[in-house]
Parts: structure tokens; sequence; C-alpha cells
């Protein structure tokens, strides 16, 4: 059967091959086009589930726009805006999240991020930078601010980069409580500064 195909193609006039040959390439881009939107599908870039598990209905503080997401991510957008409007939270409000990795949080809560949406964490450089840009701050920003934190989290910034100008992290800002980001594992705190 091979040898016969071989000898079938051998006979085929430059005009056949040429578009035997193309039909074929064709049929192997199409092919990896398929696999390549398939593997995007069941495993989007820094989305954590399958575009397939985004059937979670949620909105933002101030926006009735609707967006899908996963039960895992719905949950923590949920936990996160009950936690903030529970205790005193006011849309526009200064957020700042040292968390290093939850880009979208001071969106979620319709707040106003300070000079950054969100300080990116886990590289090198990343505390040095934080730290270059609260010294950019007017400090009265800074302890007006609410800040999510992440002690334990891979990309976090320490809240020692806040220390600028006479910022004391423990006396200017309390603890209103903790939630879950279960899809990196990770828990995270949301402070709000102390008004004295």
């Amino acid at each position: 059967m091979g040898i016969s195909c071989c000898f079938s193609f051998i006979q085929l006039r430059v005009e056949q091959k040429v578009k035997l040959f193309s039909i074929v390439v064709s049929f192997m881009v199409i092919c990896s086009s398929f696999s390549v939107l398939k593997g995007a599908y069941n495993v989007p870039y820094r989305l954590g589930s399958p575009l397939s598990d985004q059937t979670y209905k949620i909105t933002f503080i101030g926006n009735e726009s609707i967006l899908k997401v996963s039960k895992p991510r719905a949950t923590y957008i949920e936990n996160l805006k009950a936690l903030a409007l529970n205790n005193g939270w006011r849309e526009q409000t200064t957020f700042i999240d040292m968390t290093g990795g939850t880009p979208l949080a001071a969106f979620i809560l319709n707040g106003m991020p300070v000079k950054k949406a969100w300080l990116l964490g886990g590289y090198s450089g990343s505390e040095s930078a934080a730290r270059w840009l609260f010294e950019q701050i007017d400090i009265e920003t800074i302890k007006q601010s609410w800040i999510l934190t992440a002690p334990s989290g891979s990309r976090s910034i320490p809240t020692s980069v806040l220390e600028v100008g006479g910022v004391d992290f423990s006396e200017d800002f309390e603890l209103v409580g903790e939630l879950n980001l279960d899809y990196r594992g990770e828990k995270q705190l949301l402070w709000r500064p102390i008004i004295r």
C-alpha cells in the first residue's frame, strides 16, 4: 500500500504535486493551530483554570458590568469586597497592593491605586523598586491608604518598604481581616489606616 502511494506520487505532474503539497501543509497548519487554541482554552495564561470554568458572575464595587470568573476567583473577589465594605471602605480611597501579584484588588474595590495599580513582586529588584516608589509619594497619602499584604506570599513586597519618612506600619495601620487566595495558596491581610 505504502509503495503504491509513493509510486502514484512520483507519477503526478508538477502542478499536482504542488497542489497536493499545499493541501498537506495547510492541513498541518490547521492541526497545529487547533492544538495551540485547545491548549490556550484549557490552560490560559495566568488564569489558573480552563475558560470553561469561568462561569461565576461577579461585579466590582461601583461598576455594574458583569465579569465571569472561576469559582475560586469569585469567592476571593466577593470575600475581598465584603471584608472591605464591612470595615468602613469607601470608594476612591487610596489603596496599596503589597501582595506583589494581585493586580485587580484596587479595581475590585473601586479604589485609587497609589502611583501604580500594584507592585510587581517576586523579582530581584522588586523591593528596591517599591522602596523608590514610596520615597516619591507624600507620607500622608501612604498613611491614609488601605493596604493589602501577603506576608508569606511568594511575590510579596515587605511592608518595611512603606516605612519612609516617618511611616510606622505597626502604628499607622490596623488589621481588618484576612482572606485566602486559594489558587495561589496564599493568605492575604487587609489593613486600614488608623485615623488620629
